[in-house]
Parts: C-alpha cells; structure tokens; sequence
C-alpha cells in the first residue's frame, strides 16, 4: 500500500512528493522510538490514562499542524 501510495503520488501529485516523504520520515523515527506494540495485553489498558500508555510505551504525539501533514490533509480534502 506504501508503494502504490507513494507511485500515485509520483505520476499524480508530483508537488505533494516532499509533503508525503517527509511525513513518512516522520512515523518512521516515533515508530522506531517507540517500544514493540505486539504482546501488548490491551485489555488491562482501558483505565490508564492514555499520556501514561504513551509514556509506558515511549510513543510521542505526533504534531497536531505541520506543513507536510496540511499539505497532505488538504489534498485529501480537496481531491481533483
């Protein structure tokens, strides 16, 4: 699904390239930066809060505006 989005990007939306790229980059270092989420036992989560699981399991919020993240978000607003 990577590839096809970004091939689609490519022949399509040329100008959204970096925008797409760069928030790639972006999920790719907070998922390296975060623990393994398999073996998880969720279910014994449900009352903790959530900035606890997040700081349990290292996961940084992602930031709610940035300019590749508008970009993107834009373009799937506003399809051609």
């Amino acid at each position: 699904m990577l590839a096809k989005n970004l091939m689609k990007t490519a022949l399509e939306d040329i100008e959204l390239c970096g925008a797409h790229l760069d928030s790639l980059t972006q999920g790719w270092l907070l998922g390296k930066r975060a623990k393994p989420l398999f073996g998880i036992q969720w279910n014994t989560l449900w009352e903790t809060p959530l900035e606890k699981v997040r700081q349990q399991l290292n996961i940084q919020e992602l930031p709610i505006s940035t300019e590749a993240n508008e970009a993107v978000l834009s373009r799937i607003a506003n399809p051609v």
